[in-house]
């Protein structure tokens, strides 16, 4: 009888072993499905515009949307606008992943294009800002190349002057920005030519990634940049005295906090 058991015990065992797995896979694909993990157009949801210059408001920007161009979800200025300026979506996400493309269409004056994400508030986001020339603004330094900087401005700090030319230098500036990586190659970004850009943010562990593609090959790698300070917020759009840019085919993707814990 005893025999037996150890017989029917041990035949049991795999049975057992796969209904198990069974039940966990279950259970993960169940908690799989309540996250967000579809990928979203960027003009899916209402845009909000900031003008960084306190003479303009977000009226002044005239932003156009082109959901059945060439390039896919074309988003861009009509105007031309010589001052900074953000435009940024109503949804909030921590950890995500963000793709687009950015593109020229002008051979003047090779200033900033870029992207911000982690969006607090005016006074309080992450900045990507590539250049294609050396140049200075006022008293601000704005070296070729594309940096990484967080914005915490204090209150107090309002549009205007000083706010441009902290949004322009390349380093940290006092106690309102942080520079958190800087592209030593310095590579420029070209006229007319598209360049995929793809962003990795985990707020919920302090890490960001950032690369641009030239065709298929990696142009820029940011490697892991390691920070706490803003833990999540909107994303958008952003260029300060270039005119015609296009940020096409802008897509974000919410995935699963690497610290589940915040």
């Amino acid at each position: 009888m005893g025999t037996t058991l150890i017989a029917l015990t041990i035949l049991m065992v795999p049975i057992l072993m796969e209904t198990m797995c069974q039940i966990i896979s279950t259970l993960l694909l169940g908690t799989l499905k309540l996250e967000n993990l579809s990928t979203f157009s960027f003009l899916s949801s209402s845009i909000k515009s900031f003008v960084f210059d306190g003479v303009h408001d977000s009226s002044d920007l005239g932003w156009k949307y082109d959901r059945n161009s060439s390039y896919s979800n074309e988003f861009y200025q009509l105007y031309e606008m010589t001052s900074p300026f953000v435009g940024v979506t109503s949804n909030r996400t921590d950890d995500m992943d963000m793709s687009g493309t950015w593109f020229v269409r002008t051979d003047a004056p090779g200033n900033y294009i870029g992207i911000v994400f982690g969006f607090q508030s005016a006074w309080r986001f992450i900045l990507v800002e590539w250049r294609r020339d050396h140049r200075s603004y006022g008293s601000a330094g704005g070296l070729r190349g594309l940096h990484i900087k967080s914005v915490h401005v204090k209150e107090g700090f309002h549009y205007g002057k000083d706010y441009m030319e902290m949004l322009w230098h390349t380093g940290t500036c006092h106690t309102h920005s942080t520079l958190l990586w800087y592209d030593r190659n310095k590579v420029p970004w070209e006229y007319n030519k598209a360049y995929r850009w793809l962003l990795k943010y985990r707020p919920s562990i302090g890490k960001i990634e950032f690369w641009v593609y030239d065709a298929n090959s990696i142009l820029i790698q940011s490697g892991p940049i390691y920070y706490n300070r803003i833990l999540g917020g909107s994303f958008g759009v952003y260029a300060f005295n270039q005119p015609l840019v296009v940020w096409s085919n802008i897509k974000y993707q919410v995935v699963r906090r690497e610290n589940g814990g915040i």
